[in-house]
């Protein structure tokens, strides 16, 4: 990102919390959040957030490390109690790896293979407007009191009618107005990204069996 496009980003952030927009997390009302039941639905992506590089520990690990990450939006063809319907976030690293989620997303989506070199540039943009199938499960462990999504290809002509409306945010060319209209988590988290004039350094353990890389080395 450019240092205009921070410094505007900066300003638009600033602007909107003066305004008291929401963009500060505040104290939820005690309100108990409608859950979607167990079963298969139809799911319809209408967003796509880039997050910027996030820090994010490793897998198995304590380590951290800086990813860029994305998160898609989606709405489900089944329907609250209001009659708006269910809701359903997924947040992805940026990667063509054939088994990491975005990959496997796209494909059950677009039928594309992220991994294929003819889909180098792919413009996540297209996944906006395409149909899945996504299956509710109870998650197993006790502790855990969200359940287990996962994604499944929707078949040929699957459609149902859309009520959000598409949204794509970009934090290299930030849009003040759908930067107001995104749930808080989502702009906590746009606002926690490692900024490219950021130092984020990891801290490193050497030993005799790691020892340092030359430019690393303090003489």
């Amino acid at each position: 990102m450019g240092a205009s496009n921070k410094e505007f980003l900066k300003e638009i952030i600033n602007q909107l919390e003066d305004e008291n927009m929401g963009l500060k997390v505040t104290r939820s009302k005690n309100k108990e959040r409608e859950s979607v039941p167990n079963g298969t639905y139809f799911g319809r992506c209408y967003g796509v957030i880039d997050l910027g590089n996030q820090v994010q520990k490793k897998f198995e690990s304590d380590a951290t490390e800086v990813i860029p990450q994305v998160v898609l939006l989606f709405e489900l063809s089944h329907k609250m109690t209001d009659g708006k319907p269910f809701g359903f976030s997924r947040i992805c690293k940026i990667s063509n790896h054939e088994k990491s989620n975005l990959h496997q997303i796209v494909q059950h989506l677009t039928g594309k293979l992220l991994s294929d070199e003819s889909q180098n540039g792919f413009q996540l943009t297209q996944l906006l407007d395409k149909f899945c199938v996504l299956q509710y499960t109870e998650n197993p462990k006790p502790d855990r009191d969200y359940p287990i999504v996962t994604f499944g290809p929707a078949p040929d002509g699957t459609k149902f009618e859309a009520v959000n409306k598409n949204v794509v945010f970009d934090c290299d060319n930030p849009n003040p107005e759908i930067l107001k209209e995104l749930p808080e988590w989502i702009v906590t988290k746009i606002n926690e990204r490692v900024k490219d004039d950021d130092a984020f350094i990891e801290e490193k353990n050497y030993d005799e069996r790691n020892p340092p890389p030359l430019e690393d080395v303090p003489f």
